[in-house]
């Protein structure tokens, strides 16, 4: 079972899928039907409108659910990582979401996410199972000794090359947007194109390295160089998302590389390699 308190006045199905993103019309209409929902202690099998501040519990299976889409790549001691799935946040402010670490903190006591990948990213992420590791990770992600590549498909006019963009990004939690802006009134964000592979007129599948994490940082970067992630809905053109019939982003973070040093604790990651495919299924005969 998993509860929520509403936040704002909303009927209870556009509550359910803004909480549980990943599950779809048909899962959702399932737990209407088992009446496996309460609202203030009451059994209800209705789309009604909930008040603000309304307890909402869910019965649902939701550890038999994720478990089922949730892949293990690599565990030991002191990291787990995932492959994510679309449609669930890493971390989130809101206490209310169920997010991959609370979910993982039913599996693994410590459990703490120590990057992130956006809701609509699939791919790898990494996990610390102990303080030393997160410590250690931490450091590593900060000192550009983690390498994360990413792959994915997308439309531009204009010719692409191989180069490092180097940005500053401002972002809107509460919104949930972010912007380039001056280098005075945001972070540095720092990407590079490893190579370019045209699919046909419209479209390229991209290899990207990230030097830096911030909030929509790949979608962001590329759409101010009017070089745009498919599937994109909020930075994306909607013109060829609606040619190519995809509200789903084709990004995905593909491979993981480590440099600690000889005396880390994690020095043994060095000798691994992380890679997973880029999979999507789309009619590029357009």
């Amino acid at each position: 079972m998993h509860s929520f308190e509403a936040v704002e006045s909303q009927y209870l199905k556009k509550l359910l899928s803004i909480n549980y993103p990943f599950l779809n019309e048909i899962q959702i209409k399932s737990i209407f039907n088992q009446k496996d929902i309460k609202v203030n202690g009451k059994r209800v099998k209705e789309n009604i409108l909930i008040n603000k501040n309304d307890n909402i519990e869910v019965y649902y299976d939701f550890e038999k659910f994720l478990s089922n889409l949730i892949e293990i790549v690599y565990q030991d001691d002191n990291i787990l990582i995932i492959n994510k799935p679309i449609g669930i946040e890493t971390v989130s402010e809101d206490k209310n979401r169920l997010t991959l670490e609370q979910y993982l903190l039913t599996k693994f006591p410590f459990a703490k996410a120590v990057h992130r990948l956006d809701l609509n990213t699939k791919g790898l992420l990494m996990f610390a199972l102990n303080a030393d590791a997160e410590n250690e990770l931490l450091n590593a992600i900060r000192s550009h000794n983690i390498y994360k590549t990413y792959k994915t498909i997308v439309y531009t006019k204009n010719a692409i090359k191989n180069e490092k963009y180097i940005d500053y990004i401002s972002s809107d939690k509460i919104r949930q947007t972010s912007k380039i802006c001056a280098k005075n009134k945001g972070k540095i964000a720092i990407l590079e194109i490893l190579s370019c592979t045209k699919i046909n007129n419209d479209l390229s599948l991209l290899d990207i390295k990230l030097y830096t994490g911030r909030m929509h940082q790949i979608r962001v970067q590329l759409a101010n160089h009017k070089i745009y992630v498919l599937g994109d809905g909020k930075y994306g053109d909607k013109v060829i998302n609606r040619k190519y019939k995809t509200n789903t982003q084709l990004l995905q973070a593909t491979k993981l590389e480590f440099n600690f040093s000889s005396d880390s604790i994690l020095h043994y990651l060095n000798e691994k390699k992380f890679e997973i495919d880029f999979k999507y299924n789309l009619n590029f005969n357009n």
